[in-house]
């Protein structure tokens, strides 16, 4: 998923539950190869750090989620030659992104 900064400037994330990054320091995910448009059938392992500001949690603690941003894998990757599969969805366009809003505290 990407998260709307400003204008035309997004940020990349993984979404997924607060309840499995919790206490680690290192999340791996297993991510396709890009074939031009298409996965590759190949794949590569990513590890993203969870370390202070790497994860942003869902503002209400009650909701069991947070987003992790992938931007400088997906650049390392590319730089490498190796680009990483993965589809971007928006939000909704008659959202403003600023309802969308997400908290970097570690809960």
């Amino acid at each position: 998923m990407n998260f709307a900064v400003d204008g035309d400037r997004s940020v990349p994330t993984i979404v997924t539950n607060k309840h499995v990054v919790r206490g680690s320091d290192q999340v791996t995910a297993i991510c396709h190869l890009a074939d031009q448009e298409r996965p590759s059938g190949k794949f590569v392992a990513c590890h993203m750090g969870t370390g202070p500001g790497m994860i942003f949690n869902h503002p209400d603690p009650n909701v069991d989620l947070c987003a992790i941003p992938i931007g400088n894998i997906l650049e390392q990757a590319m730089a490498a030659k190796k680009p990483i599969f993965c589809r971007h969805l928006g939000l909704d366009p008659d959202v403003s992104p600023r309802n969308y809003p997400l908290s970097n505290e570690s809960k």
